[in-house]
């Protein structure tokens, strides 16, 4: 958690450290850098994307939730199905309902956070973001917000990852067909916390669990499957497949291509060169800390600016870095067997070598040792 209602989220960082008896990391000055605007005229544009944006600040993440459920991308009931009989109980507009009050990052204007509460239930939360949405509720069965928000509550307090959880649980529902027991959820996630019960073989994660519950492993490299379902969306799919931190969907992201039609949602094949651009970009991105959500605004040409570099030049540190992940996963016996989903999409094996060619690896997903050399620390 960075804070009360912030996480760093998914990857298993709180669990290292956690085992390392890190109970927080703070950090304390009082001084204050003077900052220059770089670009004004972005500055405005900036404003006015995000002031001309409604639906992100009324609804934030969640403002989508029914677009993504009729276009049939929307895991539901531990991924029997692609869509949910019930969405609009938990959507976007269900979220709006329960907010009541603005939340935004620092001087940030899309003002997308979602500070909502339910007074009879007593209930209080920041979400649930539109992941929640999906791991507490389509994914469970689940068609009441209030549930949500209060599993969301719940692993904000435990201090759990959303997806993970979320979906970790859903395999459990799915085991004892008990889709839809939004209090049995709530009474798992205490169990998972304090490794009680059941939740003792939960808090290892889906992957781990999978046999023991009977059910099938959606997961990648021992990741659980965010929403945007890559049966659907099939460039997402080979997103998940090949990503180093498995099935994330902020890793490289074809889903927006996908949604908007800018990229056909069929097929996998031609699809590598695309998706290793992304990649580049947003671990440039991430990296340099700048939020998911100004996209439109991010051009290539303001990252320049904000980055002070060439464009290119950020798409080969980007690259750098991916090969560096890369290399710390072929370290620990990853190669192209775990390049892969538990469900099936057209052409997948062929996409993946398009990939590893388009990323100059050997066709079994390891970094040549040319690569390596440059891209490896120096005591590696």
């Amino acid at each position: 958690m960075t804070f009360d209602s912030r996480a760093f989220g998914r990857g298993g960082i709180g669990a290292i450290l956690g085992s390392k008896n890190v109970k927080c990391v703070t950090f304390e000055g009082d001084s204050a850098p003077e900052i220059e605007i770089a670009d004004p005229p972005a500055s405005d544009v900036h404003r006015e994307a995000a002031t001309s944006d409604d639906l992100m600040r009324r609804q934030g993440t969640t403002g989508n939730t029914e677009f993504i459920n009729d276009n049939f991308s929307i895991p539901t009931r531990y991924f029997d199905d692609y869509e949910f009989e019930s969405i609009e109980n938990i959507g976007g507009n269900a979220v709006e309902e329960k907010k009541y009050k603005k939340g935004a990052c620092s001087q940030c204007a899309y003002a997308c956070k979602l500070p909502t509460k339910d007074e009879e239930r007593g209930v209080e939360t920041e979400g649930p973001e539109f992941e929640t949405v999906y791991s507490f509720g389509t994914c469970q069965g689940v068609d009441d917000i209030v549930d949500v928000m209060i599993s969301n509550e719940l692993c904000d307090e435990l201090g759990m990852d959303t997806i993970s959880a979320g979906v970790t649980v859903a395999a459990y529902l799915k085991s004892e067909d008990a889709f839809g027991d939004a209090e049995l959820v709530h009474e798992t996630l205490e169990k998972i916390a304090y490794r009680e019960g059941i939740g003792d073989t939960l808090a290892e994660g889906t992957a781990r669990a999978h046999e023991e519950l009977g059910v099938d492993n959606y997961t990648v490299k021992g990741m659980e499957f965010a929403a945007h379902d890559g049966r659907t969306l099939h460039g997402q799919g080979l997103s998940y497949a090949v990503a180093n931190r498995g099935a994330d969907h902020m890793y490289g992201g074809m889903l927006g291509l996908e949604y908007s039609g800018e990229v056909d949602p069929e097929g996998t094949l031609g699809k590598a060169e695309t998706l290793v651009g992304l990649e580049n970009h947003n671990v440039v991105r991430d990296s340099g800390v700048v939020c998911a959500f100004g996209g439109d605004y991010l051009t290539d040409e303001r990252l320049e600016t904000l980055l002070d570099a060439d464009y290119e030049e950020l798409q080969e540190v980007g690259a750098r870095t991916v090969e560096r992940e890369r290399h710390f996963n072929n370290k620990r016996g990853k190669d192209v067997a775990d390049d892969n989903l538990p469900y099936e999409i057209p052409d997948l094996a062929e996409a993946v070598q398009e990939y590893y060619e388009a990323r100059g690896w050997n066709d079994d997903g390891t970094v040549p040792d040319a690569s390596v050399d440059s891209v490896a620390p120096a005591d590696d």
